[in-house]
């Protein structure tokens, strides 16, 4: 048996206000495999976002352990854990996050810039990519001539130029109307599959939650099988 890219154990969030104790999330356990698709589906408030931004190395938990790669986020610096993020791990929001100055292209060679790859190879990379998510002939043009499906498509492609092992979404289709969300969804899961990217997936929509090859629900800071 595979040894999973991703563990989870006993993972706890609190958040503490004065002597106040909030618990959002409750000793979680919880593995991911290679080019597995897993869907976490649950009511808002559920704890489902926070999970996905500690799984992410953007927040702090509270106890328990994740690890990644064999790499246990506990015993890793702030730095590190970026670097780790940087290289393993791409991101796509509800809210596309572009950069509204910046091109679709420029948009999506800032992760390769980032890692100081040469400039005309990114753009070429960028392009490539954009190309195969059905953007070739919207290059040029900036979030705010794009429409809500189109610039999806560019966070969905500023989140494989990279090519990661991971992806995150978090409620990538919530801002979109039908046609757009059935588009985009239908996207990340082919590209994902073309790329053999593992894929974890927080929606409320229950009908995008079973096109994956898991689904798992969060219930009060609790992850339970379905």
């Amino acid at each position: 048996m595979n040894k999973p890219i991703l563990e989870v154990i006993e993972l706890t969030k609190e958040y503490h206000e004065g002597k106040l104790l909030t618990p959002i999330l409750k000793k979680i356990n919880f593995n991911l495999e290679e080019k597995e698709s897993v869907a976490i589906f649950g009511a808002s408030g559920s704890g489902k976002s926070t999970f996905l931004q500690l799984l992410g190395g953007l927040d702090y938990f509270t106890s328990g352990e994740i690890t990644l790669f064999g790499k246990a986020y506990s015993g890793l610096s702030d730095a590190k854990k970026t670097q780790l993020r940087e290289e393993k791990i791409g991101f796509v929001y509800q809210f596309h996050h572009l950069l509204p100055e910046l091109t679709a292209l420029e948009n999506v060679m800032l992760p390769l810039m980032i890692r100081k790859i040469p400039v005309r190879q990114a753009k070429s990379e960028a392009a490539a990519i954009l190309d195969q998510v059905g953007l070739a002939h919207r290059l040029r043009h900036k979030p705010g001539e794009l429409s809500g499906g189109e610039r999806q498509r560019v966070a969905i492609a500023r989140a494989l130029v990279k090519k990661p092992s991971l992806i995150l979404a978090d409620e990538p289709t919530g801002n979109l109307d039908k046609k757009s969300r059935e588009q985009v969804m239908g996207l990340m899961l082919e590209m994902s599959q073309a790329y053999g990217i593992s894929l974890i997936l927080v929606t409320h929509d229950e009908s995008f939650a079973h096109q994956m090859s898991r689904v798992l629900v969060m219930d009060d800071g609790v992850l339970v099988g379905r």
